[in-house]
């Protein structure tokens, strides 16, 4: 494959890399990858080209890797894809691909297969109709690095309306720069609308906001008086949803390169001190500069390359997950603990082990309908009936009749709404479930009444001032005395037979972490009921917080290759 691409003189990149992914429930099989490459390739027009691919599962989707090379031997001419239109032809053979093995379409689909002919989907032709226009990869991209909109976003979300609605050219000025926009013209029919300091081609954003489609409403282009001053932005309100401490992460990248830029004019400072010829405002830079050497700014640390790995750095796995995975949260049930359930048909969904993970579909080669996933379900056609009331009948069996829904709030109320008809709303612990179950029904709102009301009164007995007792006392001067045994202790709580140990032995340790595996009510028993704090209790075997492992075992492997 080398030796043919070497072949190609006149072209400088000969091999094509393309990348095929699944949704992160779907496991293709071995047969199903190489028929899955065979199809692309061939709608691509390269089914005889030389190539080699590989899948890998060393993120949460598997994803295959696609290198193929376009020059073709006997024509010594590199094949062209589609006329040139090669990520029109990428999103057709999808199309293809997904409606031949049934797997689940893309939201944003931009064909689709209607009586075996490929078509554009109902989104994708009302967008075409109003001259909407894609985000470019290199926009999200960037949008995925940092956190913040793109120039290409905000154009499409503010600037079109605007600009698509003046009704003459000062006042399509004016109102752009009341929200921070500019309409330049570039060339002699190009238009740049700048944001801040970037600017994005008006063509990329929408085909009626150019200048030839506006002149033909507006007369002849009018550029912006000087007068017209562009307000400021505020770096919040361009925040994507889900992208947590991206204005932090984002000054920190400001001052790292405030930093490099300093250093580099050091640098360039430096090598002006030895060379002869210097005049006397070099020599007074270097002056200067040595001036401020001798109080040296603290050097900034270089960020992570992006927000995700920012999150990480910081310790936040659980935040950089679910940016990484913003566009794919599915609605989830979870709960207290983690039970194991023997894997088993539950209505017509049929179990089917991913590794450490479950997946449960009407057939082997049916779209995956939920996801048990130990510590949590997460419902993947979430807008089928029958999907959610299974996934809540293996979840109140899972988690102990606890359970918690997360989601869309469509989700939730329809989750809500089942669970009640079907008999299993009690199962539901959410505190907004509780309370509409107490209005609707006269008893129990009578027990969750009184329930809040022993809530409050035990608060207001904490709050009030207690007699210090001797035993307590005691302990608390024994707590104060320095520990050679044990470091990094946390906060402990002490119950009456603690008062009889003498000494910190091996059972006073025991008991101490026996005090902290106790609940909440057990502490309230002790506080009111004195008496009853020295009588031994049953404690429940402790159940590990800790889920499952995410680890995969893929049945495909970590790592497969063929070549063509």
């Amino acid at each position: 494959m080398m030796a043919l691409a070497n072949a190609a003189t006149r072209s400088p990149n000969p091999v094509d890399h393309w990348l095929l992914s699944w949704r992160e429930d779907e496991t293709p099989t071995h047969k199903q990858v190489d028929e899955t490459v065979g199809m692309f390739l061939d709608h691509l027009g390269l089914g005889g080209q030389p190539a080699i691919y590989v899948l890998h599962g060393d993120t949460n989707n598997l994803h295959c890797h696609i290198a193929v090379n376009r020059f073709d031997m006997l024509s010594e001419r590199m094949i062209e894809i589609n006329h040139g239109f090669n990520k029109e032809a990428a999103h057709q053979a999808v199309a293809k691909i997904v409606d031949h093995f049934g797997w689940q379409p893309e939201e944003k689909q931009r064909y689709t297969i209607r009586n075996g002919e490929i078509i554009l989907s109902k989104r994708a032709a009302k967008l075409k109709a109003v001259g909407h226009k894609p985000i470019c990869t290199g926009a999200s991209a960037a949008e995925w690095r940092t956190g913040f909109k793109s120039v290409q976003r905000i154009a499409q979300e503010e600037a079109v309306p605007i600009i698509l609605n003046a009704r003459s050219w000062p006042e399509l000025h004016e109102r752009l720069a009341a929200k921070g926009m500019t309409y330049e013209r570039v060339g002699t029919n190009g238009i740049k609308i700048g944001i801040g300091e970037e600017s994005v081609s008006a063509s990329r954003v929408n085909s009626r906001i150019t200048m030839i489609r506006r002149a033909k409403d507006l007369g002849d282009f009018v550029a912006r008086d000087p007068s017209v001053k562009v307000q400021a932005r505020s770096p919040e309100q361009d925040v994507l949803p889900h992208a947590k401490d991206a204005v932090e992460y984002r000054e920190l990248c400001d001052r790292y390169r405030a930093d490099r830029k300093r250093k580099k004019e050091l640098t360039k400072l430096e090598r002006l001190r030895g060379t002869r010829k210097q005049n006397d405002i070099k020599i007074a830079q270097v002056a200067l500069l040595h001036n401020s050497e001798a109080q040296p700014e603290p050097e900034t640390a270089k960020p992570p390359p992006n927000l995700e790995s920012y999150h990480y750095w910081k310790n936040d796995g659980e935040t950089a997950a679910k940016w990484c995975r913003r566009k794919g949260l599915f609605p989830s049930l979870t709960g207290e603990g983690s039970g194991t359930v023997e894997p088993a048909p539950i209505g017509d969904f049929m179990p089917f082990r991913s590794g450490e993970e479950v997946r449960y579909a009407r057939h082997a080669d049916a779209p995956t309908v939920f996801v048990d996933r130990g510590n949590r379900i997460d419902v993947i056609l979430a807008k089928e009936d029958e999907a959610i009331m299974a996934a809540l009948r293996l979840a109140a069996q899972k988690f102990h009749g606890k359970v918690t829904v997360t989601g869309s709030p469509e989700f939730r109320e329809r989750a809500f709404v089942l669970a009640q008809v079907n008999g299993l709303g009690a199962f539901l612990i959410d505190r907004d479930f509780v309370e509409r179950r107490a209005a609707e029904d006269p008893e129990l709102q009578r027990s969750y009444a009184t329930a809040q009301a022993n809530t409050s009164a035990k608060s207001e007995t904490g709050a009030r001032a207690v007699k210090p007792d001797p035993d307590i006392a005691r302990l608390a001067n024994h707590d104060s005395q320095p520990s050679e045994n044990v470091t990094d202790e946390r906060p402990r709580s002490h119950s009456s037979t603690d008062a009889q140990t003498e000494s910190p032995g091996a059972a006073g340790v025991n008991k101490q972490e026996d005090n902290h595996d106790r609940t909440d009510a057990d502490s309230e028993v002790e506080r009111h009921d004195p008496a009853s704090a020295g009588a031994p209790t049953e404690r429940p075997e402790p159940v590990s917080a800790r889920g499952p492992s995410k680890a995969t075992d893929l049945p495909l492997g970590s790592q497969t290759g063929r070549s063509r």
